[in-house]
């Protein structure tokens, strides 16, 4: 039971995305935002996996977590 998933976060912040999307009517996140959409996936996938193991005392949940920045050609 294993669940893998990869997941890129903008670099915005709050205060640009509001002004765009004041500007142009979308409805782009901040950075804030998309981290939090991440716990909530992580919980989820916890959820998943320990749901398909049985939740057994003394069992456990490896979580592997790589960061890495990603910098635009500029």
């Amino acid at each position: 039971m294993e669940k893998s998933k990869k997941i890129s976060i903008p670099v915005q912040s709050k205060e640009d995305c509001e002004k765009f999307n004041k500007k142009f009517g979308t409805n782009f996140k901040s950075m804030e935002e998309h981290v939090s959409d991440v716990v909530d996936e992580l919980h989820n996938m916890i959820e998943t996996v320990g749901e398909e193991g049985g939740w057994y005392l003394s069992d456990s949940i490896e979580i592997e977590i790589k960061v890495k920045y990603c910098p635009e050609d500029k």
